[in-house]
């Protein structure tokens, strides 16, 4: 999925998601936290229960410096504008549906209009209780922090959706042939 642009920890987080749906558990197989030192503080799982609440069940500790707050709690569809929103519900529905991730590329906006890109990447978890889905995602900043001045993420705008890719069919069809007689 897309390779050649993601941020080296989205990649990463994707190819650990693969690896966990592909053998039913995460297993090692590849590089490790320490050469990916961002990973972790970016991490977070949102549980959606109805198709416009997705609140943050668990949130790493990069989420509170760059919001402000903790985000434990708060519904993940309200950290876009009303415009976006809608954009974000239909690639959590796209997600839960494909069953594969999906990235965002967006930007986050402060209070005075200061912006810090970010990817997020969002991939389907096994479905909650009661009918729930959750993601695994990661809020992946794409450089700039300092030009946040210390501000608050206050909202979202997408720059860019990524939907699920189907799984590439290396099989390829037998040739049919057919052989007609008339005598």
């Amino acid at each position: 999925m897309l390779s050649g642009i993601l941020h080296a920890n989205t990649k990463a987080l994707l190819l650990a998601w693969q690896r966990m749906i592909k053998n039913g558990h995460l297993e090692y197989a590849g590089p490790s936290v320490d050469e990916y030192p961002g990973l972790l503080g970016g991490l977070f799982i949102i549980e959606r229960t109805r198709a416009d609440i997705a609140p943050f069940r668990i949130a790493g500790d990069t989420l509170p410096a760059l919001f402000g707050r903790d985000l434990v709690g708060t519904n993940f569809l309200d950290l876009w504008t009303p415009s976006d929103r809608q954009l974000a519900a239909a690639l959590l529905s796209s997600v839960t549906h494909d069953k594969r991730p999906g990235v965002i590329r967006l930007y986050g906006k402060s209070h005075q209009d200061r912006r810090l890109d970010v990817e997020i990447s969002i991939a389907p978890l096994e479905p909650g209780t009661h009918g729930s889905e959750r993601f695994l995602c990661l809020y992946q900043t794409l450089g700039g922090e300092a030009m946040l001045h210390d501000q608050a993420i206050v909202s979202h705008k997408i720059k860019s959706i990524y939907v699920p890719e189907e799984e590439s069919k290396s099989v390829r069809q037998k040739p049919h042939l057919r052989l007609v007689s008339q005598s």
